[in-house]
């Protein structure tokens, strides 16, 4: 009974997500262990348990191990196989705590294949289908940039915008304001560009964004003073 009790803490420990699983068969294993079983019966439930205990924790390492294969060639400017290797880690573990992050990293290769429109239809997956906790606001902003680099510059704000108001929180808040700024410079409509930047300047002093809203706004300024 002992040896049970610990078989199922160790599941518990190596794959908490499925917590209220584990807990069912739990109680169904240790009701068949109370009933008269012959010793042969109850040594090969023992096994059983045991057999699924390996097989959930080969499982995990298999999915630390493709991801950390995938995410080599994409440091080493495989995309097109890092691409594969994410998605079969998706495939092959459904539930792996990696999967959201190979989800994004698969929209990044996209993106820096410069397959724009195949990018944004993988970050939204991130969004929508996974709903990341951990990543969400990094693939809107990302779609944003999608946008912004189709040229599609009202949709592009539309997306930086849901940075700003989905996630208040977020590192990726100010970037969002930047590139705001940035769509409304390249559609001409300068001095709501303007606004932007100073916006960031005003609001957020220290950003890193800082030294750069200041130089944008100077271009402008350029920009304004000639069409006077």
């Amino acid at each position: 009974m002992r040896m049970m009790d610990g078989i199922f803490n160790d599941l518990k420990f190596k794959y908490h997500k499925h917590l209220e699983t584990f807990l069912l068969i739990r109680r169904i294993a240790l009701g068949l262990w109370r009933i008269e079983m012959t010793k042969t019966y109850k040594f090969i439930l023992l096994l059983f348990l045991i057999h699924i205990s390996i097989l959930f924790s080969y499982g995990k390492d298999i999915g630390d191990n493709e991801y950390k294969f995938a995410f080599k060639l994409w440091e080493n400017g495989n995309l097109s196989g890092a691409i594969k290797k994410f998605q079969l880690l998706i495939k092959n573990h459904p539930e792996s705590q990696l999967r959201d992050n190979a989800q994004f990293m698969i929209g990044k290769c996209y993106y820096y294949k410069w397959n724009l429109n195949k990018a944004i239809e993988e970050f939204k997956k991130v969004i929508k289908i996974y709903q990341s906790k951990e990543l969400s606001d990094k693939a809107q902003r990302w779609l944003g940039d999608s946008y912004f680099f189709l040229k599609k510059y009202d949709q592009a704000i539309i997306e930086y915008k849901k940075v700003i108001d989905n996630y208040p929180e977020s590192k990726e808040k100010t970037t969002a304001y930047y590139q705001i700024g940035k769509c409304y410079y390249e559609k001409k409509e300068y001095k709501k560009a303007k606004e932007q930047f100073q916006l960031i300047i005003i609001k957020y002093p220290k950003d890193k964004w800082v030294k750069q809203s200041k130089f944008e706004i100077s271009k402008i300024e350029k920009i304004l003073s000639k069409n006077k």
